[in-house]
């Protein structure tokens, strides 16, 4: 593939933002997702070719003042580049970028170790695309939903405390698709910081472990609006989940 760009606006809407009103990360996802359809429609992306992994990196918030984001790709070998825009008083500035790898998709071996969680997450039919498969944003979702409940659990953050996810990544083996039975994700804790812990999983089911997530999440300080570090109490409770 030669290298070229394509850009896409996307207004942001209310459902978009989380509990700090800003967009929430898995919600960066759906934007790539949406900009990577309309690149397909357009013939820009091959058609035998699947996103196999997905990298985020959050960079600043972004709220209903900012109204839309400006979705620029660049397509390269095998690699799309997109950096997530918005505008301001202080001009255009980015908010979040993604990388996403095109490919065959594979399958993983079983990666789990003891300690950690399993939930259960059944689809919902909205969950899935007009080819009756979870899309990646999707994937993220029940990662991020997974998650949610090992730091509800562990009590991380803290009562009127705050946490955000600074860097996310999903690696996509078979495609995910509808199906009653629920899907399992096994999520577990890989490292824990001053200031961040570091989160792993793997989504799947008895026959195949399908898609695996690493996410770091950082402790926020919203009166600040910077990170913060984490209190011994949380750096005590999470360590109970690193897998061994």
């Amino acid at each position: 593939m030669t290298p070229s760009t394509h850009t896409y606006e996307i207004p942001i809407r209310w459902r978009d933002l989380d509990f700090l009103e800003h967009v929430t990360n898995v919600v960066y996802t759906e934007f790539a997702t949406d900009a990577l359809a309309v690149m397909r429609s357009e013939g820009m992306l091959r058609p035998e070719l699947s996103p196999v992994a997905m990298h985020v990196d959050y960079v600043r918030p972004v709220d209903l003042d900012h109204e839309m984001v400006r979705v620029v790709s660049t397509l390269g070998d095998g690699v799309v580049e997109q950096e997530m825009l918005t505008a301001g008083a202080e001009g255009e500035q980015i908010a979040a970028r993604v990388r996403t790898e095109l490919g065959s998709p594979g399958r993983f071996e079983r990666a789990w170790g003891r300690g950690g969680m399993a939930t259960s997450h059944v689809v919902r039919p909205s969950d899935i695309g007009p080819d009756r498969q979870i899309p990646p944003s999707g994937v993220f979702t029940f990662f991020q939903e997974a998650r949610a409940r090992l730091q509800r659990l562990a009590e991380v953050p803290e009562p009127s405390r705050h946490t955000v996810v600074v860097h996310s990544a999903c690696w996509f083996g078979e495609p995910l698709v509808w199906t009653p039975d629920p899907y399992t994700v096994r999520t577990w804790v890989e490292a824990v910081g001053s200031s961040s812990v570091t989160f792993a999983g793997e989504l799947g089911d008895a026959h195949a472990v399908y898609a695996r997530s690493r996410a770091v999440v950082a402790g926020f300080d919203r009166e600040l609006g910077s990170s913060r570090p984490l209190t011994a109490g949380e750096r005590g409770r999470i360590q109970a989940y690193v897998s061994r």
